[in-house]
């Protein structure tokens, strides 16, 4: 007969096997899981390929368009079925008309089956991205996720917007325009995704200076739009530590992860502000001022820059007199750049790159974070 601490040292053992079997399970689930999620954005990739192929063999008849539209709109229900967004629109021209009407008259031809997405409480991109199998960078393809999303992808020269959605019920086409870097298809690309998510039968239309520009406007359409963007592409479970693998922050870390996730130098800037606790900020100059900036969160809202250059900055230099595209970090007092009573207390180290022509982007690191989580306090 077993003593009583030999019957639980034999219950302690099976406990043991059971939890290792039960744990082995969970991994063979989550595997599977993985596997299955991959396996829906590898055949996204593979049918919107396909179609890209077949759409781009299509020509299209002028007036069966025009009916086609006619008819759609003047319809009962047309309208509330309806959606449509530009992105940085400004008037169309003739050209972009037609090829408004090429996007309609393929979206009613070539319409595809879409899966009723549950988002939860879960930040929709961050969901979306994870239920793909998303799990690096270079695995974010924006034609796939819109695919998947009842979307196509096209490329064509626009002239009066950056990017075009087009949508008939619950599928979309999406038109970019052909001339943009890629970097800046692919945030259009996203941008009118947030749109269709967001603003789905609504008609709306984005004006140039509203596109990239960090805002506490949350509500703002294309603050949304912009903010699924950024997320899509740069989604916190990935870009978080892949940023804290830089350590300061610096333009250097910027250039790295512009590169990494496949995005502009500003929309990654703005995204490791936005992401990270140091007190930092961000402030992009034309020769006309300040454009826009963002802060950090542990920065708070009395520290307002400049909205003129001090000829103390980097920045000044490069946007007035002759400098590099580049120009190396340096510390100097934060007098230079805010305008409060206390801040010549402070330092910060300034670093400034070329985005633009005459537009510069500048990052501001605080030397003494000690200090200023005290004078915040």
């Amino acid at each position: 007969m077993l003593s009583d601490a030999e019957v639980v040292s034999e219950a302690a053992e099976d406990f043991d096997d059971l939890d290792a079997v039960v744990q082995a399970l969970r991994a063979e689930v989550q595997s599977a899981k993985a596997h299955v999620a991959k396996a829906t954005l590898a055949a996204a990739r593979s049918a919107a390929a396909s179609h890209k192929e077949t759409a781009a063999e299509t020509k299209m008849d002028i007036e069966r368009a025009k009916k086609l539209f006619d008819e759609f709109i003047s319809a009962e229900s047309g309208r509330s079925r309806f959606t449509m967004a530009a992105r940085k629109g400004n008037a169309g021209s003739q050209a972009d008309v037609m090829s408004a009407l090429s996007d309609f008259c393929q979206l009613l031809s070539c319409s595809h089956a879409v899966p009723r997405l549950s988002f939860g409480d879960a930040p929709k991109a961050e969901h979306l991205l994870k239920s793909l199998g998303v799990s690096e960078p270079e695995e974010i393809d924006v034609e796939a996720i819109a695919w998947h999303l009842g979307a196509t992808v096209r490329y064509a020269p626009l002239e009066g917007c950056e990017a075009r959605i087009i949508g008939a019920d619950d599928s979309a086409v999406i038109t970019v325009n052909s001339a943009s870097s890629a970097q800046r298809q692919r945030f259009s690309v996203c941008h009118e995704l947030g749109h269709w998510i967001y603003h789905r039968r609504r008609m709306l239309f984005c004006q140039g200076d509203e596109i990239e520009r960090p805002s506490p406007e949350a509500a703002n359409m294309e603050r949304a739009a912009d903010r699924f963007a950024s997320e899509l592409l740069m989604p916190d479970f990935l870009f978080r530590p892949i940023s804290g693998e830089f350590g300061r922050p610096t333009m250097a870390a910027v250039r790295k992860l512009a590169g990494r996730f496949n995005v502009s130098q500003t929309a990654a800037a703005i995204r490791l502000v936005e992401t990270n606790h140091a007190p930092i900020l961000l402030i992009c100059h034309g020769q006309n001022g300040r454009k826009w900036f963002a802060r950090s969160s542990a920065v708070t809202s009395d520290w307002f820059p400049k909205s003129e250059l001090s000829p103390e900055s980097s920045a000044f230099t490069m946007i007035y007199g002759k400098a590099p595209d580049a120009m190396p970090a340096k510390s100097v007092s934060a007098s230079t750049w805010f305008a409060r009573a206390d801040a010549s207390r402070y330092e910060v180290v300034e670093e400034s790159i070329r985005v633009a022509s005459r537009e510069v982007l500048t990052l501001l690191v605080f030397k003494n974070p000690g200090e200023l989580s005290r004078q915040l306090a």
